[in-house]
């Protein structure tokens, strides 16, 4: 990474904000040390439907910047391609898309921390926004864009409690790990 970012760095290149596609999911497990966690199994949510840009320089990394849009009622919960790719066996209860449309991303700023690129940003899920920093191997080359990585995210950071029932005996954990899968092609 290092070595695209420092080939980069020599050329003369400008700004180049990229349209996104790809990849975007969050993995929800269960809580094992529950009495009934037998009972339940782990989930994996796919946004679907949803929209972004970046804009990237490689002379200049700390000025990128990349605005994500997911619509609520678009996520995919559980669906069993998903399953099988994140190693899930085995489905989560409707989410709250009508109260809360959609869950943001507004990333701008970045550093190179060895062979990675630390984005800041704010994180706007279930009405709450956070600041956030996301671990990325992320380049492009004027054309083409890629980011790659992921974070951890835990639901009472958003507002939200993780399911329960049966007075706790049947829990998800609290933190989720968000996956980032994307590419891009310049506008």
């Amino acid at each position: 990474m290092l070595m695209f970012l420092a080939t980069m760095a020599t050329a003369d290149a400008a700004p180049t904000t990229y349209e996104l596609s790809g990849l975007l999911y969050v993995q929800v497990f269960k809580d094992p040390d529950t009495l009934a966690s037998d009972l339940s199994h782990d989930h994996v949510v796919r946004a679907k439907g949803w929209t972004g840009t970046a804009t990237w320089d490689p002379e200049a990394p700390g000025s990128c910047k990349m605005d994500i849009s997911v619509p609520v009622a678009q996520l995919e919960v559980d669906d069993p391609g998903m399953r099988s790719k994140v190693g899930l066996e085995g489905a989560l209860d409707d989410l709250d898309g009508d109260t809360y449309l959609s869950i943001t991303w507004k990333g701008g700023g970045c550093a190179v921390k060895g062979d990675k690129v630390e984005m800041t940003g704010e994180m706007t899920i279930h009405g709450t926004s956070k600041k956030l920093t996301v671990s990325l191997d992320m380049g492009g080359d004027g054309s083409t864009f890629h980011a790659k990585g992921g974070t951890k995210l835990k639901a009472t950071d958003y507002g939200f409690q993780p399911f329960t029932a049966m007075f706790g005996a049947l829990a998800n954990q609290n933190e989720m790990p968000l996956v980032v899968a994307i590419e891009g092609k310049a506008k």
